[in-house]
């Protein structure tokens, strides 16, 4: 799923904004906001805490591209999606 991090003094919805621009190359239209999900784990650097602000958009593009090599989106069927690794867990199980 798209996304990142909120720059300080940016809002959430121009953060996403700015992130699928970067990330997929395309505009974006935030329709509504779905959930706001705490997770917290332990990674390689450390314990972290976040929160996760999920939005339902419409893109500009109907199929757009990965922007950054390090990173690949596809569109997901709802079968696909219930067997996709999506952390935190809590946020897959809203999207279906």
């Amino acid at each position: 799923m798209p996304g990142g991090h909120v720059e300080p003094g940016e809002h959430v919805e121009a953060a996403l904004l700015r992130e699928l621009a970067e990330e997929l190359g395309t505009d974006a239209r935030i329709d509504r906001l779905l959930a706001v999900v705490e997770n917290s784990y332990r990674g390689e650097d450390g314990a972290h805490h976040e929160l996760n602000h999920v939005f339902e958009a419409t893109l500009a593009e109907a199929e757009p591209e990965s922007r950054e090599s390090h990173l690949e989106f596809h569109w997901l069927t709802r079968d696909e999606l219930a067997a996709a690794d999506i952390r935190p867990d809590s946020i897959r199980q809203l999207l279906l």
